[in-house]
């Protein structure tokens, strides 16, 4: 952690007041990778002030996404009806990077016959989850899915989602591979 004083009559109210405390941060983060012996890059971050870390990825692991779904229709403001199953594969195509994966739809055997022929045009593996208790219980189907999950990695997702930045599974896996953690989640934008 780098941080300095700031006190209301200072210049250092304002980020911008001091660059060299800002390279100086910079610099402090790049000093602890290199302590560690992690191999990685100190970017700007997206405030003023603020710098991300990206690591290197070492290895290219096979990752599981687990999708369950139930191929539902909602109502979004400005886009009118959309099939969430259906945004979330076109967007899952279109924007990521990371090719190792494998994609897992659990459904409950209730696919809409558009979603079926996009799923026919991308590789997947359909995992038809029938309900055997009286009451829903979104624990049971996802460990139905990670039992059937290949990869070193799992991702469990929501098919209200949408895929906006490219690199998502790269930035998660920055994470995950580290030997010293155990779970990383990434941050959901409504």
């Amino acid at each position: 952690l780098y941080h300095w004083r700031k006190t209301p009559e200072s210049s250092a109210a304002r980020v911008d007041a001091k660059p060299y405390a800002k390279q100086a941060a910079q610099k402090a983060l790049k000093q602890h990778l290199k302590e560690r012996g992690q191999t990685g890059r100190v970017l700007e971050g997206l405030l003023a002030g603020h710098f991300r870390v990206r690591f290197k990825l070492t290895s290219r692991p096979l990752v599981s996404l687990v999708l369950p779904t139930d191929d539902q229709r909602r109502r979004v403001t400005g886009r009118g009806e959309i099939s969430l199953l259906q945004n979330f594969l076109l967007s899952l195509m279109q924007k990521t990077t990371y090719s190792r994966y494998e994609l897992l739809v659990c459904d409950n055997g209730k696919l809409s016959v558009e979603s079926q022929k996009l799923l026919e045009s991308i590789p997947h593996r359909r995992l038809s989850y029938q309900e055997i208790h009286p009451s829903f219980n979104f624990a049971r189907k996802a460990n139905f899915c990670f039992r059937q999950a290949r990869g070193a990695y799992v991702v469990l997702l929501n098919d209200d989602l949408e895929v906006i930045t490219h690199d998502w599974i790269e930035a998660m896996l920055e994470w995950a591979t580290q030997t010293s953690i155990g779970a990383v989640g990434c941050k959901l934008l409504y």
